[in-house]
């Protein structure tokens, strides 16, 4: 038998994180239908969330200089 290696995770591009996230976050649809749509494990749609949301706070910590 000659199968094909399976790849341990699949790599999404930023846009495709951002929408994940716009999706999910929206509640457009859930975390789970979201890693069904883009075959990732729901830990990698909780990643993408948690991630989005470090992001943004750390960014309205910073202090805006003028």
């Amino acid at each position: 038998m000659s199968e094909k290696p399976t790849p341990k995770h699949k790599v999404l591009s930023p846009e495709t994180k951002w929408e994940v996230f716009l999706q999910v976050t929206s509640g457009e649809i859930s975390q789970a239908d979201a890693a069904r749509k883009w075959q990732v494990d729901v830990s990698t749609v909780i990643g993408i969330r948690r991630t989005a949301k470090d992001a943004a706070l750390a960014a309205f910590a910073r202090k805006r200089r003028r």
